[in-house]
């Protein structure tokens, strides 16, 4: 109800374990790790193991999304933005945090337009307008249903991410 995707467990490995355990199956599927705290330590010592411990969950998930993508999704802004826009096809896409460029845009219909130089709309043939990318990525993921990941700092995802897939990637539905 509150939106939780992951959980952590942190204290004493018998204890966590043990409390696991005893979860609903549903809520032991969001448990992304079970980690050794010490309870000794200060509340900003057991937060900053915490963030650790979830930004190497988050970087497992980035890993084997690229890997899911990479056996059967799509790459690239055109590829995907017509398999997002055309086809429905995209159910999650990756994009860097700090994607840059612009596309046009059809106010009317509500699609990005990959003609960068079409200052008309090719279906209703009214005005299109510049805007960012970006902008346009998360307007279309919320008109056809999908799901974005922003990827951010640097790592070998985010290089994979910007060098194999020009910074924009999807899972498809089919």
């Amino acid at each position: 109800r509150e939106g939780v995707k992951h959980l952590i467990l942190a204290g004493p490995k018998e204890r966590t374990s043990e409390f696991r355990e005893q979860l609903p199956n549903e809520v032991k599927e969001l448990v992304a790790s079970e980690e050794q705290a010490d309870l000794g330590q200060s509340d900003g010592e057991i937060l900053d193991s915490l963030e650790s411990a979830r930004e190497r969950d988050e970087h497992e998930r980035e890993t084997e999304t690229l890997a899911q993508i990479r056996e059967s999704g799509v790459g690239g802004p055109d590829e995907t933005i017509a398999a997002l826009q055309e086809e429905n096809r995209v159910y999650y896409m990756m994009v860097l945090w700090d994607l840059e460029g612009s596309i046009r845009w059809c106010d009317n219909d509500g699609l990005a337009i990959r003609d960068v130089t079409a200052e008309v709309c090719p279906f209703c043939g009214r005005q299109t307008r510049v805007r960012s990318l970006t902008d346009v990525l998360v307007d279309l993921a919320a008109a056809r249903g999908a799901r974005i990941g922003f990827v951010r700092g640097e790592n070998e995802n985010t290089d994979t991410l910007r060098d194999e897939f020009g910074g924009i990637a999807g899972l498809t539905r089919f």
